[in-house]
C-alpha cells in the first residue's frame, strides 16, 4: 500500500430494498401456501401490505416488522430510526427462531 492511499472498508454486500413473493416467504421461513393461508391475519396484525402497483413488499419493513414481532409502534420505531435498548440494528436479517414463532402464532399447525 502506497503512504498516501487508506485501506477501504470491505464492501458489504448489498440487498435489494424489496422482496418478491417467493423471497418473502424464504425470509420468513415458510410456504407460499402457509403464507396465503396466513396472509390476512398478518396483515391485521400490521405485517407490510404488498407496495403499490408492484408485487413486491418492503424489505425494511417486513425485517422491522419481524423485529416488532408484530407490534406496530416497535415497528415504526425500528423504521425511522429511533433508538432502541432491546432491538438488534435494522440491516440484521438473520433472526434465529423467529420464522418458527411466527408460523405457530399465525399459521397453525400446517399437518
Amino acid at each position: 500500500m502506497l503512504p498516501n492511499q487508506t485501506q477501504s472498508a470491505p464492501l458489504e454486500r448489498l440487498q435489494p430494498l424489496t422482496l418478491d413473493r417467493f423471497q418473502l416467504v424464504q425470509l420468513l421461513g415458510t410456504s407460499e401456501s402457509a403464507f396465503d393461508r396466513a396472509r390476512r391475519k398478518l396483515e391485521d396484525n400490521h405485517f407490510p401490505l404488498k407496495l403499490p402497483g408492484m408485487h413486491k413488499w418492503s424489505r425494511p419493513a417486513v425485517v422491522a416488522w419481524i423485529k416488532a414481532s408484530g407490534n406496530k409502534d416497535l415497528m415504526h420505531r425500528i423504521l425511522i430510526g429511533e433508538p432502541l435498548d432491546d432491538v438488534v440494528e435494522s440491516e440484521e436479517v438473520d433472526i434465529p427462531g423467529i420464522p418458527e414463532d411466527l408460523a405457530n402464532r399465525y399459521g397453525g399447525d400446517a399437518a
